[in-house]
């Protein structure tokens, strides 16, 4: 396992990184604020001269040490076969709308409801659902607006401050 050009193999770059740790676990716990200079001399001291930690230091300067170190057995062994397969439908276009999330949304559900209707092909309009949103929206902009109907037009940060607090909470009981 180790490479051709005479470097060392990734098990024996891992026992090295391993005894690193070890040394720097027995050394004594540290102000957070930062480390002291006696600290940085023994961690010096206690890495001793060696072709096999400078090849393990240099190779995890060189790579991702999450990658080198992640357990490749594991993620080779997961079964990437499904047991559940949805049937496959026409893909929706939401084209440059801004309604990813309702399209996503539609798209979940209409495999089960296409099941329950016993139909092949079934389209789910996103545009009902798009008008009842902004019909929503417009009538809590609405409800804040009866609601401040008699607060006097200043244009002070606090009534707008005001405005803006009741637009967002909700707080009106009206309704169209």
């Amino acid at each position: 396992m180790s490479d051709t050009s005479g470097g060392i193999s990734v098990k024996s770059a891992m026992r090295m990184i391993a005894l690193l740790c070890v040394a720097v676990l027995r050394l004594p716990a540290q102000n957070a604020a930062h480390i002291s200079r006696e600290v940085l001399v023994e961690l010096e001291r206690s890495c001793l001269p060696d072709a096999r930690l400078r090849a393990a230091q240099h190779t995890l300067a060189q790579i991702d040490g999450n990658k080198a170190s992640q357990n490749w057995e594991k993620i080779i062994g997961v079964d990437q076969y499904f047991s559940l397969r949805l049937k496959d439908q026409k893909i929706t276009d939401q084209k440059s709308t801004g309604r990813c999330w309702m399209f996503s949304g539609l798209n979940i559900l209409r495999p089960v409801v296409a099941n329950r209707l016993k139909c092949e092909e079934i389209e789910l309009s996103q545009n009902y659902l798009f008008f009842y949103e902004k019909l929503e929206k417009a009538n809590l902009f609405l409800n804040a607006i009866i609601e401040t109907r008699r607060t006097p037009i200043v244009r002070s940060s606090t009534s707008l401050n005001r405005l803006s607090r009741t637009a967002r909470t909700g707080s009106g009981s009206s309704s169209l």
